[in-house]
């Protein structure tokens, strides 16, 4: 625990080290630190990098193919769960998991409602199975309605611009920012220096 305290502490005196630099260079010598910070500021699009995963991949021939032994796992997985929570989910104890000073009550509910809802969900999961492996085409209407596929690319668009006018608004208001930016780390320096 001291390794992690005394490692956190030297990450923050080398960050306010570091800034307390950046703030005086930034009441100093703005056009220079501009200079620098255009030559480091490199755009790197994460939508470019995610388009390969971002494709649907259809995997339903496979399935169907081998459903037998796919049905067959599915079905040893739901017997393997249904007989975790039928005869060792009470050897468990499950009451370590909470926080100290939990209500005995709340423990119970909750554990009463996970084992509620594995004990369900192993019962859907044996019928699928079963009926992967007898017959998977009655399964084809289900797997049609949710089988759809949700692009993420148009979310995160927003997020993949370039914000420039943070900067060019620090560099107009250099002594405002600079001076803002020593205080700051001057106080995160004698915070973590008198620790």
């Amino acid at each position: 625990m001291d390794i992690l305290l005394d490692s956190l502490r030297n990450v923050m005196l080398a960050l306010g080290f570091i800034s307390l630099i950046v703030g005086l260079c930034l009441l100093l010598i703005p056009q220079k630190l501009e200079t620098i910070s255009v030559k480091l500021n490199r755009w790197y699009s994460s939508r470019r990098s995610y388009k390969a995963l971002d494709v649907p991949h259809n995997m339903e021939r496979f399935y169907y193919q081998h459903h037998k032994p796919i049905g067959v796992l599915v079905v040893i997985g739901s017997v393997y769960l249904l007989y975790f929570i039928s005869f060792q989910l009470g050897e468990l104890k499950l009451s370590t998991l909470f926080p100290p000073g939990t209500p005995l009550i709340l423990q119970e509910i909750t554990i009463d409602a996970s084992s509620l809802t594995l004990f369900f969900f192993s019962i859907f999961s044996l019928l699928v199975g079963y009926t992967i492996f007898i017959r998977p085409s009655l399964l084809k209407e289900f797997e049609a309605r949710s089988n759809q596929w949700f692009t993420g690319r148009s979310l995160t668009r927003k997020l993949d611009l370039s914000h420039d006018n943070i900067d060019q608004f620090a560099y107009r208001n250099h002594r405002i920012i600079g001076g803002l930016i020593i205080l700051g780390s001057l106080y995160l320096l004698y915070a973590f220096l008198t620790l």
